[in-house]
């Protein structure tokens, strides 16, 4: 009889983490103009507290969240999305419904007595709490793939490239892949430091934890230990330097300078980011580029380089900008133009809505008016202009493309670097 009932519940636990898994395709429409809710959040508390009742363990959600997982990470593979990104993008989703769970077991020992409005109280909690893990796990693991943006073959582009230039190059924390030149010197210590005329680090400097950000290195740098052991002689440059950087660097008496705060870098790298977004565009999309109606917002270097693009293989395009320059030029170009404060109500008729503003663009509002099936890219750096947790409550699933040039063109990007680098050594008098 107990081994019946340990099958029965164990079935009850599969059929619950498949069934809010389908549901999760659905949505429900409310009395307000543009609200959307998944069907999978609104069954999912129902059958927690019905068929599973008897529970105290979080056994429902682990199952239930490896189902949404196994299920939406299908679906993206089925349209050409990566394993690794796929994973990424759908993780943070399917943890939603262990921590649910989990937190459902804690707050509500006994599901079977507990009032109406005290399971009201722990839906709404529950869903919150679970909510802020999804966001901050999407964050996070965000942020772990954007440091490897800069990929192998764009670090090793950009030290081969150095040294075909005749420079002798010294690596650190950088474990290069196939056989070296001659010129090209693997170091497991910052001893011959002293020795260099310039010192670059990578792009971004920090891995935001006070580490260097060394994704190919064999082992953890800590930056204030790095700090220490750099002199102060050669000329010193990294990538993206965050503030806390900078203040171990002028702390240990350094200069350090920003290659990727350069203008020249910054054009040099929209071209793979405009070619990106076309790729992720035709990747995604059901229909072709030709004839496809795009709605770029901003118009600043990407902005404009990804217009000409999507134009040029026949889309219809329309650019959405603050300043009305910008507009300008976009309609000098023969693109439509319109402000951004005016975006609400005219989104439904896109197929394609690409964000260059790395600030909030895409809200609620913005996002429900936006017809199903469109395809949503964020090429902004971090936060990005989408509201990500509406996004998720409306059933849509915007990119966050970050790092295209190095995942696109990873020699270019590297080579990109080196000009830059160049530059900035001309103008110091090297």
């Amino acid at each position: 009889m107990d081994q019946t009932k340990y099958w029965l519940t164990r079935c009850r636990t599969l059929w619950v983490g498949i069934l809010v898994a389908l549901a999760g395709q659905f949505y429900l429409t409310g009395w307000a103009e543009g609200f959307r809710i998944s069907s999978a959040a609104v069954l999912y508390p129902i059958l927690l507290v019905t068929l599973m009742r008897d529970r105290h363990r979080p056994d429902t959600g682990l199952v239930t969240a490896l189902c949404v997982l196994v299920l939406r990470t299908g679906q993206d593979l089925a349209a050409g999305t990566g394993l690794a990104d796929a994973l990424i993008l759908e993780l943070p989703g399917a943890i939603f419904y262990l921590c649910y769970d989990a937190l459902l077991c804690l707050f509500l020992r006994d599901r079977r007595t507990t009032s109406i409005r005290k399971l009201g109280l722990m839906f709404f909690l529950c869903d919150f709490l679970s909510n802020e893990a999804n966001l901050a796990l999407s964050s996070r693991l965000t942020s772990i793939r954007e440091p490897l943006a800069l990929s192998t073959l764009a670090w090793l582009a950009l030290a081969r490239a150095l040294a075909e230039d005749g420079h002798t190059v010294h690596t650190f924390a950088l474990k290069l892949p196939e056989a070296l030149p001659p010129t090209l010197i693997e170091e497991t210590t910052l001893a011959r430091c002293e020795k260099a005329d310039c010192i670059v680090l990578p792009l971004p400097v920090s891995d935001g934890a006070g580490r260097l950000n060394a994704p190919l290195g064999e082992g953890e740098v800590p930056l204030d230990q790095l700090m220490a052991q750099l002199p102060d002689r050669p000329y010193l440059c990294g990538g993206r330097v965050d503030g806390e950087t900078r203040r171990l660097a002028e702390a240990n008496g350094l200069t350090l300078r920003d290659y990727f705060a350069r203008e020249e870098l910054a054009v040099a790298n929209a071209v793979p980011t405009a070619e990106g977004a076309v790729q992720l565009a035709m990747e995604r999309l059901p229909i072709t580029i030709h004839g496809a109606r795009v709605l770029i917002l901003g118009y600043g270097r990407v902005g404009q380089l990804t217009a000409r693009r999507f134009a040029a293989l026949g889309a219809r395009v329309a650019v959405a900008a603050r300043r009305c320059e910008a507009l300008a030029w976009a309609q000098a170009e023969g693109y439509a133009g319109e402000s951004l404060d005016r975006l609400r109500g005219w989104l439904c008729g896109y197929d394609l809505v690409v964000n260059t503003i790395p600030a909030p663009v895409l809200g609620r509002e913005e996002l429900a008016d936006l017809k199903e099936g469109c395809l949503v890219l964020d090429l902004a750096s971090r936060p990005g202009g989408v509201d990500r947790q509406a996004a998720a409550q409306l059933g849509i699933h915007p990119i966050h493309a970050l790092g295209l040039p190095g995942k696109v063109a990873p020699v270019t990007a590297g080579l990109a670097i080196k000009t830059t680098i160049y530059l900035m050594l001309r103008e110091a008098g090297y």
